[in-house]
Order: C-alpha cells, then sequence, then structure tokens
C-alpha cells in the first residue's frame, strides 16, 4: 500500500484563564503516521460501505490504536473528523468529514 501523506491525530484543547473567560484553542498532536487521502461522497459511502454518514473524503492507513470513531485527523491546513472506520486485517479504511 502506497501512503505518500502524513497526518496527524489531533486533540483539540479550549484554553480559559483564571476566571473562567475563554481564550482560544490549541491543537495537540496525538500522533503522526503515514496514509492516503482521496476525495470520497456520502453516496459512494452509501453504495460501496452501506452507511449512511457525511463523507468528503476516505482515508487509507495501517492499524493506529489512537484512530477511532469522532477523532480528528488533520492532513496540511485541513482538519477533518471520522464519521466511519473499517478495520481490516492489514489496514484501516476511514471515511472523514472535512470540518469548517
Amino acid at each position: 500500500m502506497r501512503l505518500p501523506k502524513t497526518v496527524q491525530i489531533i486533540d483539540i484543547e479550549k484554553q480559559y484563564d483564571d476566571l473562567g473567560r475563554y481564550l482560544g484553542q490549541e491543537e495537540i498532536v496525538v500522533t503522526e503516521f503515514k496514509a492516503e487521502i482521496e476525495p470520497y461522497s456520502t453516496k459512494l459511502a452509501e453504495t460501496f460501505y452501506g452507511t449512511t454518514v457525511t463523507v468528503t473524503n476516505r482515508l487509507f492507513c495501517y492499524p493506529i490504536s489512537q484512530l477511532e470513531l469522532g477523532s480528528i485527523v488533520k492532513w496540511g491546513d485541513k482538519k477533518f473528523q471520522v464519521t466511519s472506520l473499517m478495520d481490516y486485517e492489514r489496514h484501516f479504511e476511514v471515511l472523514l468529514e472535512l470540518r469548517s
């Protein structure tokens, strides 16, 4: 499997001051891994996988224990949320939704 892209699983932590006022958010990199990301659609996901989730991209990678449903994945300046994860013996097929 050809995995040319470096992808990160991130955790977004909200920052507050001592008085509880929101200061912003910080991205914490949980892990980095190699993957292949391609454009995909909700209709294709419904046809091919039989799932009805919102999808903008599909990711292929070797199994990673930190990758789970709802995880935030970052590639370049784009962030995605995992909407479906298919765990096969030797690889994961992950459906992603682009976050704004």
